[in-house]
């Protein structure tokens, strides 16, 4: 028993942000959602879900109408909702968060992708702190990313270096997007967190973050944590905006699961 969280990172190269982000709740629940999941998504017709084609309507999404797209969309989340997730991701402005680490004593060797995985890291753990320490925090990331050796160095980092990290931590390992449906839904929230974080980066970072039509669809069924990185600080969203409060974690991971949801 313990706490998984997955991730997916999502990075267009010559685009000015990075986003990683995905979903955290027991392990016994992630068992009961790919069994749900899988069953649903294969009643679309889709053996693995890839984002990038979804969102371009290629593969076998292709000639999905809006209204298919929101239906699939709609009860994809609702099933998430039903095992008490929470979705937590971080966005970095690249050439801002790579400034503030070359300021930072210690952090000079970390990438934006690191900063964003310590963010991650953070905030999980100290959302979880009344939950027993017996219940180990695993990462499990998809592979094959270019960013992954800068999220195994900081997890290292992290565990050597912070008396949180020592007794809450348990592994980090890489899987392929084909090894489960929970990772499949990290690359939903990453490529949809990153498309909200160029908006947002195209504006000029106003304190309300832009309204992302996809997003704001899978927030009504599971609660979302967020925080941003860009200019020569930390900002996260200030409370009125965050979309769970200092308990959300743990309302999320101990509610019964049930049609509603939280």
């Amino acid at each position: 028993m313990g706490l998984i969280c997955y991730l997916d990172d999502s990075d267009n190269d010559k685009g000015p942000v990075i986003v990683l982000g995905g979903y955290v709740t027991l392990a016994e629940r992630w068992r009961a959602f790919e069994e749900e999941a899988d069953r649903y998504m294969k009643s679309w017709g889709i053996e693995v879900l890839h984002t990038k084609d979804f969102q371009y309507r290629k593969g076998v999404h292709r000639g999905w109408p809006d209204a298919k797209r929101t239906a699939f969309i709609e009860g994809l989340f609702w099933i998430a909702g039903r095992y008490g997730m929470l979705g937590i991701y971080a966005s970095a402005n690249k050439l801002d968060a790579s400034a503030l680490l070359k300021q930072t004593p210690g952090l000079q060797n970390m990438s934006p992708i690191g900063l964003c995985f310590g963010s991650i890291i953070t905030g999980i753990i100290l959302k979880r702190r009344p939950i027993p320490a017996a219940l180990p925090l695993t990462f499990i990331v998809e592979d094959g990313h270019r960013n992954n050796g800068n999220i195994a160095n900081y997890f290292d980092w992290f565990r050597r270096n912070s008396e949180d990290a020592a007794k809450d931590l348990g592994s980090l390992k890489f899987v392929r997007k084909d090894d489960s449906r929970a990772i499949q839904l990290a690359d939903f929230l990453a490529f949809y967190g990153r498309k909200s974080a160029e908006e947002a980066d195209r504006a000029g970072y106003p304190p309300k973050w832009p309204t992302n039509p996809t997003l704001t669809q899978i927030r009504r069924h599971v609660p979302h944590q967020y925080e941003r990185i860009f200019g020569t600080r930390f900002s996260p969203l200030s409370p009125g905006e965050n979309l769970v409060d200092e308990s959300g974690l743990l309302k999320s991971i101990f509610f019964k699961p049930g049609r509603r949801g939280i």
